[in-house]
């Protein structure tokens, strides 16, 4: 499982704070696109290189003139995340693996609870108050955490969210 770090959601809130849309996946379609021209002989590397190389142009000339702004916005987003972590980081969960207390991280986009001693992070919805249960998991040991959201009240344990036991999955496929 991929988890983007603070500096790379930065970046992503960066670019759309400026109107650019490169952490969206259609600069990527257009040149999977431009590449499966040329692998059916339509077009040719040359003139599929020229093209993108020109849009790159275009997309670094608008970031030097926004330069300021792009790096303000940056800051601004890795600042917030920071002070948000910071305050929110006690009290953690304890780690199942090593015993040790996990951090709680929450930015705009996600929450996680973050191991410094095994160097694991581990997913926890998006939405509602979270507090942490006495009680640990009894497939791997993770202290449990709750959830409470305006609807429903729900428990999960940060390893297994992240990581589904292989016979959970097979009990309940993932959605089409």
């Amino acid at each position: 499982m991929f988890t983007p770090t603070p500096l790379g959601l930065a970046l992503c809130n960066a670019y759309d704070s400026l109107g650019f849309t490169l952490s969206k996946p259609n600069l990527r379609a257009k040149m999977e696109r431009l590449m499966t021209g040329v692998a059916e002989g339509v077009t040719t590397k040359s003139i599929v290189i020229n093209e993108v190389m020109e849009e790159m142009k275009v997309i670094y000339n608008k970031m030097e003139e926004n330069r300021v702004s792009f790096i303000k916005s940056v800051g601004d987003h890795l600042s917030e995340a920071n002070s948000v972590a910071a305050d929110e980081t006690s009290p953690g969960s304890l780690c199942g693996t090593c015993g040790n207390t996990m951090d709680l991280q929450v930015t705009t986009f996600q929450r996680q609870l973050a191991c410094s001693s095994c160097n694991k992070i581990h997913s926890l919805p998006k939405n509602g108050e979270i507090s942490f249960k006495d009680h640990r998991c009894p497939l791997c040991d993770f202290q449990v955490v709750e959830i409470k959201t305006d609807k429903s009240t729900y428990s999960v344990c940060p390893s297994c969210y992240s990581n589904p036991p292989d016979d959970f999955l097979a009990a309940n496929p993932p959605a089409p």
